[in-house]
């Protein structure tokens, strides 16, 4: 198994520090990216309900987990973001910690995952035309429908 960026020690040490809302008011109502390791613990922060490993790590309610998650990724996706030059950091950051501790640990497997249906549905308006971003709604109706 490969080393991960941040072993959970190092992770418990980040998480002693790590506040959505300073993210938030510092960097995400400016639209400044994050750095990859920021953007790392953002991620393993959005993985701790779920994640075995994680569970207890950042020592908040589940519920609460759930909601700074919601806000901080939404805040940090946005075209604004995007066109900063340094924005592969926030994005390389996130995708690390999903790697190191979901797919990566996954029983499911990545390869092979055990799934009977999938749907990929990705995009952030990034045509710039000034349209609404589709993806969005197609995830809202595709979901209305699931079994």
């Amino acid at each position: 198994m490969k080393q991960k960026y941040m072993s959970i020690e190092e992770l418990k040490s980040e998480a002693r520090d790590f506040s959505v809302n300073k993210l938030l008011k510092v960097q995400g109502y400016q639209n400044k990216p994050l750095s990859f390791d920021q953007a790392y613990v953002l991620g393993a922060f959005s993985l701790s309900p779920f994640v075995s490993a994680l569970n207890g790590i950042f020592e908040m309610p589940t519920a609460k987990v759930h909601i700074q998650s919601v806000a901080a990724l939404t805040t940090f996706h946005n075209r604004a973001v995007y066109q900063d030059q340094d924005s592969g950091e926030q994005i390389a950051g996130i995708c690390s910690a999903v790697f190191d501790y979901d797919l990566g640990e996954s029983s499911a497997g990545f390869v092979n995952p055990n799934v009977n249906e999938i749907i990929d549905n990705c995009g952030m308006g990034g045509d710039l035309i000034k349209t609404p971003n589709l993806s969005t709604i197609a995830a809202l109706i595709a979901s209305s429908g699931w079994r």
